[in-house]
């Protein structure tokens, strides 16, 4: 590989940083620590909370949808409990760091099927630009922003 190459994918790299810097921000731009915590997002985290009590969910407490978002979730409590951080906001800035990873992957995976680096960034401003969805994928567990991460991890 030449030494162009190289710079491309470092520039590539420092790209998906912004991209993920950009998502945190948006993110964190709509102030997940003051949402409110109700519907799903409170079944979830209350599952979530289940599992760190040590139970199962489909055997202690039901859930339709696939759990890997309540053991994120959870792991994101059993890592901010040791810190002072309440639940909430424990699973709060693990969603912000996800929408700021959701970014970058989206800009990587764009800039490689498009190999346009405008066309990148139209991409991962698309699910940005949405109040509605930021504000979902902020708000608290929900099984839609680990889908988004895994399936565009899987491109």
């Amino acid at each position: 590989m030449t030494s162009s190459g190289f710079t491309s994918i470092a520039t590539v790299r420092r790209l998906a940083v912004v991209a993920f810097l950009l998502g945190v921000a948006v993110a964190l731009a709509y102030r997940p620590l003051r949402q409110t915590v109700r519907g799903d997002f409170a079944i979830y985290d209350y599952i979530a909370q289940s599992i760190l009590r040590g139970q199962m969910p489909y055997r202690d407490v039901i859930d339709p949808k696939a759990p890997a978002s309540m053991y994120l979730s959870a792991m994101a409590m059993a890592i901010g409990k040791p810190i002072g951080m309440s639940n909430v906001a424990a699973v709060r800035l693990l969603h912000v760091l996800m929408v700021g990873f959701l970014s970058a992957i989206t800009f990587l995976v764009a800039e490689a099927v498009f190999q346009n680096r405008i066309a990148a960034f139209t991409a991962l401003l698309v699910p940005l630009v949405n109040s509605n969805l930021v504000l979902m994928l902020i708000k608290g567990t929900q099984p839609k922003l680990s889908m988004l991460v895994f399936g565009m991890l899987a491109l």
